[in-house]
């Protein structure tokens, strides 16, 4: 968690001289290390995982995408835009001298104290590696690492300084810092959070199936990665598998006649347009039809590796199941006035039939749900 960057004690300290003084809302506070960043860096576009890597960069702090996200559109200042934040020109005067102003405190006053602490190790020792002992001091005050080499040292000048204002003012800034960065990571993931006990089955869409293949893009495809890891994440703390992602036998069907689609195209010499991301990239390097057909066979094969398989609904069409019907003529029409493809009108319903029509606000009570597509936005 921490680094032998002295940046990174400052940063904890300044963490918590922001809390404390003006603002006890967390995420207000890492917006204005955001709005810093952008000032500092004159950024007029930028993605939120470029904000994530300066943040690490700059302040040693590794704040989960899910965190930097919200404090990103809560911003005002800020408007999206197929997953591109661009910054108004007004956020120049947003520049906060409370973050530079007390950055440059902490800074100041670490280097007083690991000086001096330095020159306490230097009564008992021949040499003193600086970068050691300030990673040994950042352990012992944050991690209550004693196990380290000058754990000893750290030990007797806290209490031979236990009275000096300097001192005791750093540690306690220090330690505090640590308890709400920690805290908010903790909190921010879901994950660490809640344990799932009961059981669920996701059904995805071909529109999500080709995004976690990547054949809309790296964005796509992330998103997507990241909610398996996290769904990975919940099957490990529930020590079963609880989560469990499938697709209907028609998805897989619609899968093949699009591979087959791209096989009728490479042989006609038929290329798709720019928009058609996932043609194109199944077509990508193809000369032949069998380097489709593999492509193919290679997509249906990263899908059971992440565990997704075809969903059974053999049993949805018996009659005692029709009271469960959730759409019926009249709303099947009205939706298809709303221009939503059939198929997402029939998964639907083979849901509620699947639910035998139960229906629940509580994503971890459903024991079916339902991902189509993201939006792009």
């Amino acid at each position: 968690m921490m680094s032998d960057n002295k940046n990174a004690l400052a940063s904890y300290v300044t963490f918590r001289q922001l809390f404390k003084s003006n603002t006890n809302e967390i995420f207000s506070i890492i917006t204005k290390f955001i709005e810093y960043i952008i000032v500092q860096r004159n950024w007029q576009s930028f993605r939120a995982e470029e904000i994530q890597k300066a943040l690490k960069d700059e302040f040693e702090f590794d704040f989960p995408e899910a965190v930097i996200k919200t404090c990103l559109n809560k911003s005002e200042l800020l408007t999206l835009s197929h997953q591109v934040y661009y910054s108004a020109d007004t956020i120049t005067n947003k520049k906060d001298t409370h973050i530079i102003k007390y950055f440059d405190e902490a800074k100041r006053l670490g280097e007083v104290v690991i000086s001096r602490l330095n020159t306490f190790i230097l009564e008992h020792e021949h040499t003193v590696d600086q970068n050691s002992v300030i990673k040994a001091f950042a352990d012992f005050i944050i991690n209550d690492d004693r196990k380290n080499n000058y754990s000893k040292y750290i030990s007797a000048f806290i209490l031979k300084n236990k009275d000096d204002d300097e001192v005791r003012r750093y540690i306690e800034l220090l330690s505090e810092g640590c308890i709400l960065y920690t805290g908010l990571n903790y909190n921010a993931d879901i994950s660490n959070s809640m344990i799932w006990s009961e059981p669920i089955v996701i059904c995805l869409e071909q529109e999500i199936l080709f995004y976690l293949a990547g054949y809309n893009g790296h964005v796509f495809k992330k998103l997507i990665e990241d909610l398996v890891k996290l769904i990975n994440e919940m099957n490990k703390k529930a020590k079963k598998y609880v989560i469990k992602l499938a697709y209907f036998p028609d998805t897989k069907t619609d899968i093949q006649a699009f591979f087959y689609a791209a096989i009728k195209k490479l042989k006609n010499h038929s290329y798709p347009t720019v928009e058609q991301a996932a043609m194109n990239y199944i077509l990508l390097g193809c000369n032949e039809e069998a380097d489709i057909i593999e492509k193919q066979s290679d997509f249906f094969e990263m899908l059971s590796q992440y565990g997704i398989t075809e969903i059974d609904i053999s049993n949805v069409t018996n009659s005692e199941l029709t009271e469960y019907n959730a759409i019926d003529i009249n709303l099947g029409r009205e939706l298809e006035q709303q221009q939503i493809p059939y198929r997402y009108i029939e998964h639907l319903n083979n849901i509620s039939l699947l639910r035998r029509g139960s229906e629940t606000t509580d994503l971890k009570k459903q024991n079916l749900y339902y991902l189509q597509k993201l939006e792009r936005y």
